[in-house]
């Protein structure tokens, strides 16, 4: 997609748009965002081995699966 007159952003707006800085915002922004994620996704498999260490299923002859 061009970044002109017909597609209603004037050359002030894309160079704004474009400029290196708004670009290192992003990246920094996106940066942040995944290490969030990452955080949170291990802090809930942290919290859930925690909260589940003890519920083992009990093991019985008939476990597993079936061999036909």
């Amino acid at each position: 997609m061009a970044i002109d007159g017909k597609y209603g952003v004037d050359h002030d707006t894309a160079q704004m748009l474009l400029s290196d800085e708004n670009k290192q915002l992003g990246r920094r922004f996106m940066k942040y965002l995944v290490i969030a994620v990452l955080l949170a996704i291990m802090a809930g498999a942290l919290f859930h081995y925690v909260q589940h260490q003890d519920d083992l299923p009990p093991a019985e002859s008939a476990a597993g699966w079936k061999q036909r």
